[in-house]
């Protein structure tokens, strides 16, 4: 996934140390911002192929936010 590649790895590394591998608690900081539940995975909400996974990611890095997003 793009977030976790461009922006999350790239964060945890140091430049030096491209293919080092963080651990998943190092990861884990990155999504305690997260705030949607299971129900909130619609085809409304995030819709199939690449116009839902954008959404996801603008989401994550907080470029939208949930109440955006979620279906009225």
């Amino acid at each position: 996934m793009k977030y976790l590649k461009d922006n999350v790895y790239i964060d945890l590394v140091d430049m030096n140390k491209i293919g080092s591998i963080p651990s998943s608690s190092d990861f884990s900081k990155y999504f305690e911002q997260v705030e949607f539940k299971d129900e909130d995975f619609t085809t409304k909400n995030f819709a199939p192929g690449s116009g839902g996974q954008s959404t996801f990611y603008k989401m994550l890095i907080g470029e939208i936010t949930l109440s955006d997003m979620l279906e009225k």
